[in-house]
């Protein structure tokens, strides 16, 4: 066996462990443009949510959900449309394992790429009991607001810190997969295909119909090389170590408002040789959290980022003209975006506040120490 290959399988095995530790999974569902299915993809930890054997392959949306999705919960899911965009809802339901076992799971849309082939949904699945442990504990859910800086518990436990470490872990792994293969797979390919089309070209007469049919499609492969590199520079774990976290905003920023009728300033004053890597990437997913919970939820109109950093602390503030944040709102399903922000805080040892803005909007700020204690806790 290759070293390569050694590698990928080690790395295989890693994710497989992680996945089964943590209780969840992803997978992946190609639809054409009527809506049928094409592929689906699964990682390891849905076999073993559900208790099936990875020889036995995946198997169908349609089929994943007669055999294994409870009988009273099948309907919902198939009502349940094809989104356009990334929703922020959660569907919920019950899986029956292999073995007879009952699990609640919450199932998350996670991205949406449109293909020449169809529409590729992208999605997790959650066992709901180790979510509500590290995440809906009566301990770590605010009671009121602005509760959720006030009334957060001194310490996080090592469960929600190893929690949020292993699909930290587990989603730059995936993307860095993802990457690697896009590169490996479609490069190759697109390369192949324009020296065959620079060849046919060479073959022909300027005077012929075909002559104008390669040169566009030689157009049209240039154009896929340059969307596929615009992809692979757009994947987060890319992004900000190559070009660093400001610079990884600045892109976010810049694909919200092609897709958002929104209007974005920002301030951003980084040095990036003061933030560590993983913290910078956990910066980055906050950042990316609150953006997509502003454009989805809180229809505002402008919204304004600011980051810096001094001798001591890097502090970052997002605020928004929207509707706000009620006290309901923080007990939704989907509020699990916010609680899962406050973690990632709390396991950089920062302070994490959330406010109105008046006459109307949203505040969120956030202190995160460059240089933590060894022993020092998170808190809020």
């Amino acid at each position: 066996m290759r070293v390569d290959d050694m590698a990928g399988a080690a790395r295989k095995a890693q994710q497989a462990r992680m996945e089964a530790a943590a209780r969840c999974g992803s997978f992946e569902i190609l639809f054409d443009a009527s809506g049928r299915e094409i592929y689906s993809d699964w990682s390891s930890g849905i076999y073993h949510l559900v208790g099936r054997s990875l020889q036995a392959g995946p198997v169908s949306r349609e089929a994943f959900v007669l055999a294994y999705v409870h009988a009273e919960d099948q309907a919902r899911i198939f009502e349940a449309e094809i989104p356009e965009k990334t929703p922020l809802s959660a569907l919920r339901y019950r899986l029956i394992s292999d073995e007879g076992a009952t699990v609640e799971v919450i199932e998350r849309i996670t991205e949406i790429v449109e293909t020449t082939a169809g529409r590729l949904v992208f999605a997790t699945l959650h066992d709901v009991r180790v979510e509500h442990a590290a995440c809906r504990s009566p301990q770590s859910i605010p009671a009121r607001m602005p509760g959720i800086c006030d009334d957060a518990p001194p310490r996080m436990t090592q469960t929600t810190q190893a929690t949020i470490g292993m699909v930290d872990r587990m989603i730059a792994d995936e993307r860095r997969r993802v990457a690697r293969d896009i590169h490996d797979d479609f490069g190759q390919l697109l390369g192949l295909l324009k020296i065959d089309l620079t060849l046919l070209q060479a073959s022909i007469t300027p005077a012929s119909p075909l002559s104008s049919k390669v040169r566009d499609l030689q157009e049209l492969a240039a154009a896929m090389m340059v969307s596929m590199r615009r992809i692979l520079a757009n994947l987060p774990a890319r992004a900000v170590a190559v070009d660093g976290l400001a610079s990884a905003v600045e892109q976010l920023i810049e694909a919200l408002r092609k897709r958002h009728p929104i209007e974005f300033s920002t301030c951003l004053e980084l040095h990036q040789k003061k933030l560590p890597m993983g913290m910078a990437q956990s910066i980055y997913r906050v950042v990316q959290e609150a953006l997509n919970n502003i454009v989805r939820h809180a229809e505002a109109a402008h919204v304004h980022i600011t980051c810096d950093t001094n001798d001591h602390c890097l502090n970052l503030q997002i605020s928004d003209d929207g509707k706000g944040v009620s006290e309901g709102d923080l007990h939704k399903v989907a509020s699990y975006g916010l609680l899962w922000m406050r973690e990632r805080v709390i396991g950089l040892q920062g302070r994490i506040s959330l406010s109105r803005r008046e006459p109307h909007g949203t505040v969120l700020d956030i202190q995160i120490p460059l240089s933590p204690s060894p022993t020092g806790n998170g808190h809020q």
